[in-house]
């Protein structure tokens, strides 16, 4: 069984890279994303392709820097990232769920200001 973190960390090097296809053999063929779009959940490979394949071609494509992560249960990592695009930042937490060297399932949720 692969190291959750590992999956999560792989997943991040190709989010840096702007790498899709690297980026997208890090989910499952049908992973489920909440929180990434307004309309509601992202939903599978195809979804996944549209949304990030914008976001890495953008004229400023975003980066993602992990201030912290913790794994819990061997199967969820929770990771509290910085995301970066057009000189503008996002503070956010990520709860990753990894199943056969796979994200099946993660939940973003961008923080607020106090």
């Amino acid at each position: 069984m692969a190291d959750p973190l590992a999956v999560v960390n792989r997943q991040v090097e190709a989010f840096n890279a702007h790498d899709l296809e690297g980026f997208l053999d890090t989910y499952a063929a049908d992973a489920v994303v909440d929180g990434l779009d307004p309309g509601g959940a992202v939903r599978g490979h195809g979804a996944l392709r549209r949304v990030y394949g914008e976001r890495f071609t953008a004229a400023s494509p975003p980066h993602c820097t992990v201030r912290d992560s913790l794994v819990l249960g061997g199967r969820w990592v929770v990771a509290h990232e910085l995301i970066t695009s057009a000189g503008r930042s996002v503070e956010l937490v990520g709860v990753f769920e990894v199943a056969a060297g796979r994200i099946v399932h993660a939940v973003l949720t961008r923080r607020h200001p106090a």
